[in-house]
């Protein structure tokens, strides 16, 4: 905690800040610093890597109460990786002295809750050309430039790194704007601003939602934006270097496509707005509230393609949920040549063969009389009905599904087995067996004895097994370790281990590690005498994966 001495000189106090927050950062200090009271600043101040710099009032509390005011030429603060500033209160003089207020040029993780930075000649957050800053977090807060509609918010011309993510939330920039750049991925939630500069993005991607942007022209640049439920005070214009651009809004002006943009997605919301296309190409979908119409479609004839087999209702990517036809409705292909017709209770296929009717159930003309499709002609899909049975020579064997479970039952003492792959679920596999329990079955085990110590490796290509130690002499709390050599593990296996029989019970710590193929199981004396036992040690694998 920092309150400072009235009597010591700016210059002092400035140094005594830094020691307290370099001090903070040596692991004694708590990696936490408070501030309490006015400090004039004569340079820059550095956060170092996993410090909280803390401001002990917010400024709507007490604006004056714990302010920094730059006097000096530069950043009044940097960060380091991992850092984070509560509540800053920092005013930058801008017009005697140049410089950012918060410049984040390196490291990570780095997080800015309820900032107040105002009156400075640069941005009051930087991020550097070049700069890294991934992974950025700002938590609300009141920016302002020293200029009206200068950088709230100044983003890197150029980026060390792909995975440059930074983080918005609910910030206020007055009187000053996002000059967006070329930061990988920013994402801007809530808040407001005077404009957001995309002029200087060619590569950068921007996520926009729910933000007031009280800018007259808004021009987008570059490709792969998204802008939604915004409120834009003015025009929206897409430059020709806009390309798979999203927009969805409410705003006080138009929407103008300049030539060449591409492959973008305009959706106005805003009575009376229009939109102007001087792209020349087909490739972008504009939507209009004035031409979309919400609910039912009511058509009092027939809803006729302009040609016969003229047009599609629907597309394969655009499909209808779900056709609704009355008592006595007919799918009717080339003029009659196949039709399904409706009438109570009874669906009737004709043409194609003479037609097929159903009605009820479709059965078999007898007992395994035929099959449901064939092997060169197959069904695509099968839906079933909760508590739908699927059911085998009579009971022989059921699936049943109820209640998000489905239930493999037989008569009693019949098995399942699956030949050649495996059983998979994305769900809970359970027994309720109060005996038979899971786990592997007779031939996937098998056993193995160490020939000389227990430092000698063995090879089992068992899925679980046991193997029997050597019993030569392990020193007190003394660990060692062998290699299972055995082709059912991979690496990212788990092989779980259980001290079975031989040697002292409790006397020993297993562990292991796998790798493709094998792995290395340690063994630990736990005891503090030396034990020459043979153990036996149970192991099984069980499968695991990254992803």
């Amino acid at each position: 905690m920092f309150g400072g001495v009235s009597s010591a000189s700016n210059a002092v106090q400035t140094a005594a800040i830094q020691s307290m927050l370099d001090y903070c950062a040596s692991g004694f200090g708590g990696k936490k610093a408070t501030n309490l009271r006015l400090h004039t600043i004569t340079t820059t101040i550095n956060v170092p890597a996993g410090v909280t710099l803390e401001w002990g009032a917010g400024f709507t509390a007490n604006p004056t109460f714990a302010w920094w005011t730059k006097a000096f030429n530069g950043a009044m603060i940097t960060v380091g990786e991992g850092s984070r500033i509560i509540r800053p209160q920092l005013t930058g003089d801008g017009a005697n002295f140049t410089g950012p207020g918060i410049s984040i040029a390196t490291g990570n993780n780095q997080y800015i809750h309820d900032p107040y930075i105002v009156d400075m000649a640069s941005a009051p957050i930087d991020f550097p050309t070049g700069g890294v800053g991934v992974s950025f977090t700002c938590y609300g807060g009141y920016l302002s430039n020293h200029t009206n509609g200068g950088d709230g918010v100044s983003f890197p011309a150029t980026e060390l790194t792909t995975t440059g993510y930074r983080f918005f939330t609910n910030t206020k920039l007055v009187n000053s704007i996002y000059n967006l750049k070329n930061g990988n991925m920013t994402q801007i939630v809530g808040g407001y601003s005077a404009g957001m500069d995309f002029s200087a993005n060619t590569t950068g991607r921007v996520l926009v939602s729910l933000h007031r942007c009280a800018t007259t022209t808004l021009t987008i640049y570059g490709r792969e934006h998204h802008i939604a439920n915004c409120s834009i005070g003015g025009d929206v214009v897409f430059d020709a270097s806009c390309q798979y651009v999203d927009f969805v809004g409410n705003l006080c002006g138009n929407v103008t496509l300049s030539a060449a943009a591409h492959d973008n997605s305009v959706i106005v919301t805003t009575p009376g707005a229009t939109i102007t296309d001087n792209s020349g190409v087909t490739s972008n979908v504009i939507i209009h509230s004035a031409m979309a119409k919400l609910g039912p479609l009511t058509v009092a004839g027939a809803a006729l393609p302009a040609t016969d087999d003229g047009g599609a209702l629907g597309s394969t990517t655009k499909e209808w949920s779900d056709l609704f036809l009355a008592s006595g409705g007919v799918i009717n292909w080339a003029n009659g040549d196949v039709t399904v017709t409706h009438s109570s209770n009874l669906l009737a296929f004709a043409g194609a063969a003479s037609g097929y009717q159903f009605d009820a159930l479709l059965i078999p003309s007898a007992n395994d009389g035929a099959p449901l499709g064939s092997t060169t002609r197959q069904w695509s899909d099968l839906f079933l009905a909760t508590g739908a049975v699927i059911n085998y020579n009579n009971g022989a064997t059921t699936l049943t599904y109820s209640a998000n479970v489905l239930t493999l039952a037989g008569s009693p003492g019949a098995s399942f087995a699956v030949s050649n792959g495996f059983l998979g679920a994305a769900g809970f596999v359970f027994s309720s067996s109060a005996t038979a329990g899971m786990g592997y079955s007779t031939g996937a085990g098998g056993t193995v004895t160490q020939a000389t110590s227990k430092a000698t490796g063995v090879t089992l290509n068992k899925a679980t097994g046991k193997i029997t130690t050597a019993a030569d002499a392990l020193a007190a709390n003394t660990a060692v370790s062998f290699t299972l050599t055995d082709s059912a593990i991979a690496a990212t296996d788990l092989l779980e281990l259980n001290h079975q029989g031989g040697g002292t019970f409790g006397a020993y710590l297993l562990q292991a590690r796998c790798a493709a193929g094998s792995a290395t199981i340690s063994i630990r004396n736990l005891t503090a005498g030396s034990l020459s036992e043979a153990l036996d040690i149970r192991f099984a694998v069980k499968k695991s994966v990254d992803a």
